[in-house]
């Protein structure tokens, strides 16, 4: 099984749903503005200066576990891609 990552469903500019918009291969693009992502790391693509919210991801028994920022599970959140270092 490949990595995972669990991204913020809304977009930074405008908040638009991501869900919404387009999936083509690993380019996310959103409906309102456009702006293009990296689906596998939430990097930004256009704007390369605009990245989304991604958080780390875990399966255990067969369930998809989300670390969030303050879950008081080791704190796996991240705001930034799974590539960035902290």
């Amino acid at each position: 099984m490949g990595a995972s990552v669990a991204i913020k469903g809304a977009a930074p500019y405008l908040g638009v749903a991501l869900v919404e918009g387009d999936l083509d291969g690993a380019t996310l693009t959103c409906r309102g503005h456009h702006w293009q992502f990296n689906a596998l790391n939430g990097e930004g693509i256009n704007p390369r200066r605009t990245h989304l919210k991604c958080f780390f991801t875990e399966v255990v028994a067969g369930k998809v576990l989300i670390g969030v920022p303050n879950d008081n599970a080791g704190n796996r959140g991240s705001t930034r891609g799974p590539s960035d270092s902290a």
